[in-house]
């Protein structure tokens, strides 16, 4: 089975490669920086091929040119910031325009991630059916429209998905905040006691290659279910790190450029189950952050 994966050098895209590649997918891996991801491509192995995208055209029609005839499609890129809205507008059209003209003569699928952040704070533990994103984050709003977009284009042949991952733990921003705590001696937390919920890179991988083989399409959570809440959270990093200090803070985002972006994180309360990924592919989480954390934080 032939892929166009997209973001390989990333933690969400390095995931799916790491889950694809041992089984026989042929992947082809659209590329800015051939160098950077070389090495990440022999570490894997399989049949990974890279391919170096056009940049002296705009980044729709590179992309378009990158995915045409590919029946299958993930999108891992997550934005994080305002200033890329238009590129991630131009990349996802780019990919729907080569999804829709493969599946006027084979059956196509095309995966595209925005992230957890999308349906805001949440504070029963609920599936996809159960949400929405009318109290979407602001910053993360123009995410949005992109949704929309990928779900409008649903058809008899193209079957077209959105994946919100939550917390990422095994290589990512989780990791570093727990390594920052570690260095620094102190457990920075922020006032309250939410809790949110996470999923491991080896889960993250193996639910996009099931998504992927069943061909689903809608709105799906990639989550391990209801997570730890922040005191408990705190007892994982004294644990993990042996730090005993905890510190707590009014504004996350004055620490974000040591302890990233999972520190704003934990100020939040969004309890997510991946139902339809239970029920139409029968996905159970591997790991748990609260059982596992001291096995699987990478520090």
């Amino acid at each position: 089975m032939k892929v166009l994966l997209t973001g390989i050098t990333g933690t969400i895209g390095g995931s799916i490669l790491r889950a694809l590649a041992p089984t026989g997918y042929e992947i082809i891996c659209p590329v800015r920086s051939r160098a950077k991801a070389q090495p990440i491509v022999e570490r894997v192995g399989g049949n990974v091929t890279l391919v170096d995208l056009d940049q002296s055209l705009d980044f729709q029609t590179q992309f378009y040119n990158a995915a045409k005839s590919i029946p299958n499609i993930i999108h891992s890129g997550f934005l994080m910031s305002h200033q890329d809205v238009e590129m991630e507008t131009q990349v996802i059209t780019g990919l729907i325009n080569a999804a829709k003209e493969t599946s006027q003569t084979v059956e196509a699928a095309l995966i595209v991630t925005t992230g957890a952040l999308c349906v805001g704070q949440n504070l029963e533990l609920s599936g996809e059916d159960q949400i929405s994103t009318d109290n979407c984050l602001e910053f993360v709003k123009c995410r949005v429209a992109h949704e929309q977009l990928v779900l409008a284009s649903n058809s008899a042949t193209l079957k077209a998905s959105i994946t919100r991952p939550v917390c990422i733990y095994g290589g990512s921003f989780v990791d570093q905040y727990y390594k920052v705590c570690k260095q620094n001696g102190k457990i920075i937390v922020p006032h309250g006691n939410g809790s949110v919920s996470y999923i491991h890179t080896s889960d993250l991988g193996r639910y996009y290659k099931l998504l992927l083989e069943h061909k689903g399409s809608g709105c799906f959570t990639i989550s391990e279910g209801l997570g730890p809440n922040l005191d408990e959270v705190i007892e994982i990093a004294k644990k993990v790190t042996g730090v005993q200090e905890v510190v707590r803070i009014d504004n996350p985002w004055e620490y974000m450029a040591t302890h990233g972006f999972y520190l704003f994180e934990l100020a939040l309360t969004s309890k997510l189950d991946p139902k339809r990924g239970r029920e139409l592919f029968g996905f159970v989480p591997e790991c748990n952050f609260a059982r596992d954390a001291e096995r699987l934080l990478v520090l």
